[in-house]
């Protein structure tokens, strides 16, 4: 056995008894609630929420009334109320706030640890396993997995985020259904113009071949160059269009000028007229 041999089984031997005499220490990270401010009660009207209120008894006058209400963040009951008795006066609110706060969602914050972990060790096999099997939820009291959702089932809630301690990130809600664009200004819509580099490079193709042909007597050519010449023909008025468009001088040498174009388009400088312009056809 050589030295390098000896050395692995060495260190092999102390790994194994190392791990079977010393029992592992399992740690979980809690979060620091030092100073944290208490959670305060959210309250938030959903669509849903305004269904439920009225087969509660709520009437359909007050239901429209909180439709004003709709995905709007309240923190803390009285908050809520003064938006309550703002909306749909001290007495409605008086009558039917208990019902109202019931079927208003709240923030669900971030979700507690599960529980740690017990490790227990049977022969040389280590187990972890959850100390009660509980689930970090409440359980409805009948028929917990064969009613799904379930209680697990946390609802949308258009609010900021809330970090471990319960304090509230600003700036982190980025749309809601009544501001779809929540962090930005809305983006500016346009119409542009949908031509390709592919189309214009063909008509391109097409023209720069009709001015090369003017004259064309072989006859290994003149094939192509008539059938090339009867399809500008068919798009003459479209093509000359296109011309104006890229900014082609009829008055100056089509062929150099047709030339420089494409090479602009496949290279990706500024093209007039054209969403594209300014980005190369690296492909090519």
């Amino acid at each position: 056995m050589n030295a390098l041999s000896r050395i692995s089984k060495l260190v092999l031997l102390i790994l194994v008894f190392g791990l079977v005499g010393t029992t592992p220490s399992f740690t979980q990270a809690e979060p620091n609630l030092e100073n944290a401010p208490l959670k305060q009660a959210v309250f938030i009207i959903m669509d849903t929420s305004l269904t439920n209120m009225q087969g509660a008894g709520v009437p359909t006058d007050v239901t429209d009334e909180l439709e004003g209400l709709l995905h709007q963040m309240f923190i803390g009951e009285a908050e809520f109320t003064a938006a309550l008795v703002e909306t749909i006066g001290e007495d409605a609110t008086e009558e039917y706030k208990s019902t109202i706060l019931t079927y208003s969602i709240g923030h669900p914050f971030p979700q507690p640890f599960l529980p740690p972990a017990a490790p227990t060790l049977n022969g040389d096999t280590w187990t972890l396993s959850s100390n009660d099997g509980k689930s970090i939820f409440l359980e409805p009291e009948i028929d917990p997995f064969t009613k799904p959702p379930g209680t697990n089932f946390l609802p949308t809630v258009y609010t900021n985020m809330f970090d471990g301690n319960g304090v509230e990130m600003p700036n982190t809600l980025p749309s809601t259904p009544a501001v779809p664009y929540n962090l930005h200004e809305p983006p500016k819509v346009s119409e542009i113009n949908r031509t390709s580099p592919t189309d214009d490079l063909q008509n391109i193709f097409a023209m720069l071949l009709f001015v090369v042909c003017q004259g064309v007597t072989d006859d290994d050519y003149k094939g192509d160059c008539e059938e090339n010449n009867m399809l500008v023909k068919t798009r003459w008025e479209e093509l000359g269009k296109l011309m104006t468009e890229l900014g082609v001088d009829a008055l100056k040498s089509l062929q150099k000028q047709l030339i420089d174009l494409s090479i602009r388009i496949l290279e990706g400088e500024h093209i007039p007229n054209r969403a594209y312009s300014g980005y190369p056809l690296l492909h090519y």
